[in-house]
This record gives structure tokens, sequence and C-alpha cells, in this order.
């Protein structure tokens, strides 16, 4: 039975809620209607009801599974600080949503839906790891988290085709999740029973990594081809996935099935035992290849900096040599970490900090076939690293 305190702080949280997003509004609409432009009173009001269309569901999602919520454990801190963080994050993502069908920003300005996505998924691990910690979990918590994933990666993949930083038929990806709830929902109406998920590490590795591949997607500086190649290489085992859960939730493949676990055995044998040295030696075949690119390049004349831009060690022209330089030493280091598997601790940083470099440096520049093949097994080493623990 739902205790009349619950249910009386549950609604006075609503109620501050409500008037803390039509704050939140009021204020962004009347920033964006500050812009020194023509029609900046008009585009401040259609940013507000985008962003106000976000904030609406949310509140109506919390009133909707009032009951759930009020079922659920550690009702003293329903609105505790875990929680609060995941409300932020709301925010968040409903500002990023004001930025939808309205023309790409410019100069600083680009940067801020990018800006606003980063900390909204700094924000997804803030909470859940404080909620942890502190042992305040709470269903609230747990059911808003889920649905504001969606929302994050539908809005952002969706940025990023409308800012031309992905093509279109990308947006597959954005709709995964809604189109995921809704075949489940469909499912429980005409009376089917929705199974419960076995815990995936890999399943929450990707989407993790979506998360941060979608913040650099809506950089000023990204574009295709570079953001085509890896956003293919995490989407399609993250679409994978998903039909692999919708299937198991309706029932329609049993995980525990002998059948089930002898493909997802020899799946995992393919890709945890053959792929991980696979993609070391194409990381280390790919530095050897730029120093011997470079060397050759050097040998045939033409100086130094022609020779490490013809091996794609350097930036564009227009970077700095000195910090051109830099980074092309970073790259190496981390192809040689990634290709050596050691020392372990660092594969994954080492991944991470050559992905970003690359990008940087392909976003001004271009994608040769090298930088392609050096993108996919950074990505890859780091998306099949080993789990911390199997339990």
């Amino acid at each position: 039975m739902i205790g009349r305190e619950h249910t009386l702080r549950f609604r006075r949280g609503i109620l501050v809620l409500a008037a803390l997003y039509l704050l939140v509004l009021a204020a962004g609409a009347a920033l964006v209607g500050s812009w020194p432009r023509p029609e900046s009173a008009a585009r401040g009001a259609w940013w507000g009801l985008k962003a106000g269309a976000v904030l609406a569901w949310q509140l109506g999602f919390l009133l909707a599974n009032r009951r759930r919520v009020l079922e659920g454990e550690n009702l003293q801190h329903l609105w505790g600080a875990a929680n609060r963080i995941t409300l932020a994050r709301g925010v968040l993502l409903a500002l990023l949503a004001g930025f939808l069908f309205a023309p790409k920003p410019h100069g600083l300005l680009g940067w801020l839906p990018a800006l606003l996505y980063a900390v909204a998924a700094v924000a997804d691990f803030l909470d859940g790891f404080w909620a942890k910690r502190t042992g305040t979990q709470t269903r609230l918590g747990a059911l808003l988290d889920g649905e504001l994933d969606g929302v994050g990666i539908l809005a952002a993949v969706a940025l990023a085709v409308q800012f031309r930083h992905l093509p279109a038929p990308f947006l597959v990806l954005g709709l995964a999740k809604p189109a995921y709830a809704a075949g489940l929902g469909l499912h429980r109406l005409l009376g089917g029973r929705v199974r419960d998920l076995p815990p995936s590490y890999l399943r929450r590795r990707l989407a993790g990594f979506q998360m941060g591949i979608a913040a650099v997607f809506l950089w000023p500086i990204a574009r295709p081809p570079a953001t085509s190649l890896a956003q293919a290489l995490i989407g399609v085992p993250l679409l994978a996935g998903f039909l692999r859960d919708g299937l198991a939730a309706s029932g329609l493949i049993h995980p525990l099935h002998p059948a089930y676990q002898r493909w997802k055995g020899r799946v995992g044998r393919l890709a945890f035992g053959w792929g991980p040295p696979l993609l070391r030696a194409a990381a280390g075949a790919v530095a050897l290849l730029r120093i011997a690119f470079a060397v050759a390049a050097g040998i045939h004349g033409g100086g130094a900096l022609a020779a490490w831009r013809s091996a794609g060690l350097l930036w564009p022209p227009v970077v700095r040599p000195v910090a051109s330089a830099a980074a092309a030493v970073l790259q190496l280091l981390a192809l040689a970490i990634l290709a050596a598997g050691w020392p372990r601790r660092a594969v994954a940083a080492s991944a991470l900090l050559f992905l970003l470099v690359e990008g940087l440096r392909t976003f001004q520049g271009r994608l040769d076939a090298v930088g392609a093949v050096s993108v996919a097994a950074a990505l890859l080493l780091y998306v099949l690293r080993p789990a911390r623990s199997r339990s």
C-alpha cells in the first residue's frame, strides 16, 4: 500500500519541478530571443516550444508511473541528490532538443549542442555512481534514466544528421530505442509476457560509447566520412543488440537455450578470441606504415614537415607544425600500446586518445585508407576489451 506521506512528497516534488521547468523555459526563450537578429523573438518562442515539449513529456512520464515509483524502495530519497542529477540531465536534453528543426548555430554558439550533450552524458554516469555509492537507488531514477538514454540518443543523432555531420540513414540509430519500447508495448497489448533480459556488459559498453561519439559528432568541425565510419562500427552491433534483446524479451528466442548458447559461443570466440589479436596486428601495421611513409617521403625530398604530412601524421597546414608533430607522436605511442596490448591498464586510454587525436585531424583534413584502418582498430579494441568482472 502506498503511504500518504510519500504520496504528498511526490506531489510536492512534481509541483516544484513544474515551476523550475517553467523558469528554465522562460530564461532560455528570453536568451534565444535576445540574439541580434530580426526574427529572434519568434525563434525564441519556437525554441521554447520544442524544449517545453520534452520537459512536459518528462513530467507526464513521472505522473504516468506514479504508482510504480511509489511502490519502490528508498522513498525517503525520492528527490535526493542522485535523482536531482538525473532530472538535471533531463533539463539539459530538453535544452538540446531546442536546436532541432532550426538553423545550425555558428561561432562559439555552434559548440553549445555538443557541450549540452557531453554534460548530460557525464550526468548519466554520475547519477548512477552516486546512487550506488550512497545506497539511494530508487525506482524513479531507474525508470527515468532508461527513458532519458533513448531521448538523448534520438536528439543527438537527429541533430548530427540535421547539421550534416552524419548521413540521414543513421537516424535509424536514434529511433532504435523508441522502436524497441513500442514493440514490447505492442507485445503486451496482444497479451504477451515481457521477460527480463540477462545482464550484458557489452550492451552497456556499446550504449556508453554511442553517447560519447554522439557528443563528438555534434562538434562544429565533425563531418563524414570519419563520422560515418565510427558510427557504422558502433551502430551495427548496437542495432543487432536491440534486435536480439527484443526477440529475447518477447520470448521469441531463449537466451538459456542450448542452441542459442552454442551460437553465442561461436560469435564470442570470433569477436573476443580472434578479433583482438587481428586488431592489434592492424594497429601495429598502421604505425609501421606511417613511419615508413614518412621516411620514404623524407628520402625523396620535400622536408620533414611534408614527409610527415604525406604519411598522414600531420594536420592540415592551418595547424601549427609543433602542435601537429606532438599530436603525431601521441598517435604513434597510442598505436604502439594498442599493438602490444601492454600495459593493459593503458589500452583503453590509448584507444580513446588515438581516436580523439585522429578525429580532430581527419575532421580538418581527410580520411585516408590508413586512417580508416587505424580508427577501426582503435575503436574495436576499446569496445572488445575484456570486462573488469565476469561475475
